[in-house]
């Protein structure tokens, strides 16, 4: 009976895992007209997108969708997108929101903290203006990205020591989704992944391309997650011209 049970678990774990291609599309600010901005995307290119990923059967999911799935206590669909949107700007809301209700899709922004309602620059949405909005809100630190900020590394690749302070800022709100940290300008090393590990975040997010391979009973194959960049001039590399993938 032993010797069963040894062949049995054996063979249990020779099984492949069940992993999902997951395909992140990564956006930045909208526009109601092209502005030849390789980080901006218009309302008419944004919807071509969407229209393309409904024609060709993906459906959008979130990263707590991706969590539930590696933690082995959820199911993804069988052609899942997850959407997401850097830095909240406000055009995310405005332009960006009432397509991807048109087309029954979700989106999930990774805010900057200390930035959310800044009207200076592209204004950016406030907490207030995100509520009941159905967008997933998640981290792009408080202060590190942008003018004032150099990521969660400095210059020279090593780990900014503002990191940690940075990220118990963000950890104060509650209407973010905590176990998920989009890196500024998708910076990070070794040392930043411990950091954010210990920090609670469970997800981290790049701007390497790729599509991202989500793995059941596998946590460990949501760090580092791989991004494909979206804008006017962008088609759905895994979906040709008649919607196929």
């Amino acid at each position: 009976m032993r010797k069963i049970m040894v062949l049995l678990m054996v063979f249990l774990l020779a099984l492949p895992v069940s992993a999902v291609p997951v395909p992140i599309l990564m956006y930045h600010h909208f526009t109601w007209e092209e502005t030849g901005m390789p980080d901006h995307c218009s309302a008419g290119a944004f919807r071509e997108h969407l229209a393309a990923l409904s024609e060709a059967g993906y459906t959008s999911v979130t990263f707590k969708d991706l969590l539930a799935y590696a933690d082995g206590i959820g199911e993804l669909p069988e052609k899942p997108v997850l959407l997401t949107a850097d830095d909240g700007y406000r055009s995310v809301v405005q332009i960006a929101l009432p397509l991807l209700r048109e087309y029954g899709m979700t989106m999930s922004a990774a805010v900057v903290g200390g930035r959310m309602g800044a009207e200076d620059g592209i204004p950016h949405f406030s907490m207030e203006e995100a509520a009941g909005t159905g967008l997933e809100l998640v981290s792009h630190t408080w202060n590190l990205h942008g003018p004032e900020g150099d990521g969660v590394l400095n210059a020279d690749g090593s780990l900014n020591p503002h990191f940690i302070a940075d990220a118990a800022r963000m950890r104060q709100m509650p209407e973010l989704c905590q176990t998920v940290l989009v890196y500024p300008c998708g910076r990070w090393s070794n040392g930043s992944e411990a950091v954010a590990a210990a920090m609670g975040y469970r997800i981290t997010v790049t701007t390497e391309h790729g599509i991202a391979d989500i793995r059941r009973d596998e946590p460990e194959s949501l760090r580092c997650l791989p991004r494909i960049c979206m804008g006017d001039t962008s088609g759905i590399p895994f979906v040709d011209t008649n919607g196929q993938n």
